[in-house]
């Protein structure tokens, strides 16, 4: 046990002061994340893959909002996403899963969004970073270690690791509960003009080969696939 958990729970709580905190945890358990909205619980992948979706969809939202003038850029109420288990939903949920990661850890600062990820791998592939793995120099990155029975920490702010100290143990306190988030949110995701046509057709009772020819102009492999997907994330 290299201290994982334990940081990110020291961070949340932290967090926790300024910004309502989402975790994206596969593998939570009752206080692990006292007064969060945690999606995920029990490996629950469909229901990370849709929160994926929403906060993606909540970040151009806002970007929305700050190019029409409506809100100046950093002055909407202030979001913190933890993914905890990043190769793990990346193995289970493949491209789209990793996409949306990339682009909240790059693109939603402004959007006031801040955004920790943890994994117990840091290699490029596991990741979802093949051919960009020089992402992550534009990260804080955390390292975490067991030496000589000891853990240890360093941090990479992109200037070469440097040693770090360790929090304490984190004491919750108390008989086991499953704690209730302080705030309420929408994770639902919306679907795209294309989704919503294909949803609204298959209600209707159409096969997947008349979904094909009215939204794709063809049927195939491909198209009946997408529609699937389409059917199943929304079902």
């Amino acid at each position: 046990d290299s201290g994982k958990t334990t940081l990110l729970q020291w961070l949340v709580y932290r967090r926790r002061q300024i910004s309502k905190v989402v975790v994206i945890d596969p593998h939570a358990y009752p206080d692990k994340w006292a007064g969060c909205y945690v999606i995920g619980t029990g490996r629950n992948y469909g229901e990370i893959s849709l929160a994926l979706i929403a906060l993606v969809q909540i970040m151009t939202k806002r970007y929305d909002e700050i190019g029409r003038g409506v809100i100046h850029e950093g002055n909407h109420p202030r979001l913190t996403i933890l993914i905890d288990e990043w190769r793990a939903i990346v193995h289970q949920l493949g491209k789209p899963a990793s996409e949306a990661i990339k682009a909240l850890l790059t693109e939603s600062r402004k959007a006031a969004f801040s955004v920790f990820v943890a994994s117990h791998s840091d290699r490029a592939k596991p990741l979802g970073l093949e051919g960009e793995y020089d992402l992550k120099d534009g990260f804080a990155v955390v390292r975490l270690v067991i030496t000589d029975g000891q853990r240890q920490a360093t941090i990479d702010t992109g200037s070469g690791e440097q040693p770090a100290r360790l929090p304490g143990p984190f004491a919750v306190g108390g008989p086991a509960v499953v704690s209730q988030p302080d705030f309420d949110l929408d994770l639902t995701p919306q679907p795209t003009d294309q989704e919503a046509q294909i949803l609204t057709l298959h209600r209707a009772g159409e096969s997947y080969s008349a979904i094909a020819r009215q939204v794709f102009g063809s049927k195939g492999g491909k198209q009946v696939q997408i529609i699937k997907q389409v059917i199943k994330r929304f079902q």
